[in-house]
């Protein structure tokens, strides 16, 4: 399952048209499960690289500079810092993410809520899977921006439901 999640994902960053259409087909339970399974792969990938590029670091300066390091210290504040990361992508990816939802959505209010959290989850998929290079943010910040207007300026195209319809149950 995970495997399809990120191809599907890796689809939708080359082709948004042909992504969101398929992305948009499953529901919202569903979309919302891929984006939290995204969310604890970006922070686990974000912690490993915290933690291992945080003990490089510390054996190049006690080799280089022939510091006194205590590991042991070292290796605590090192998973406080791993672990914290996971946390606050928990955080992040959940409640920030809702906050600004709900700022969108009242510049879009003929799009429903739920469609537009969809958009959302989709439209972090260039964060979900680069996030954990640290290089990378703005980058990432300005494809997730274009990602979110093409999702919306999709959702705008398709056809609307009728008011009375059974399919308006969200």
């Amino acid at each position: 399952m995970k495997k399809k999640i990120i191809k599907t994902r890796w689809n939708l960053l080359f082709d948004p048209k042909a992504g969101y259409r398929e992305l948009l087909d499953v529901t919202f339970e569903q979309s919302l499960i891929e984006y939290l399974l995204l969310v604890l792969f970006l922070g686990v990938l974000s912690a490993v690289f915290i933690f291992f590029s945080n003990i490089i670091k510390a054996v190049y300066i006690g080799i280089l500079y022939k510091a006194d390091i205590q590991f042991m210290n070292m290796l605590n504040y090192t998973l406080g810092q791993a672990s914290g990361t996971i946390f606050f992508y928990f955080f992040a990816g959940t409640f920030i993410l809702f906050a600004i939802s709900l700022v969108v959505d009242g510049f879009f209010r003929d799009i429903k809520y739920i469609r537009l959290l969809q958009i959302f989850f989709i439209a972090l998929t260039p964060f979900l899977l680069f996030g954990w290079i640290p290089f990378l943010s703005y980058t990432l910040l300005i494809w997730s921006i274009f990602l979110l207007v093409q999702g919306i300026r999709y959702e705008k195209t398709q056809k609307k439901v009728v008011r009375t319809s059974i399919n308006n149950r969200d």
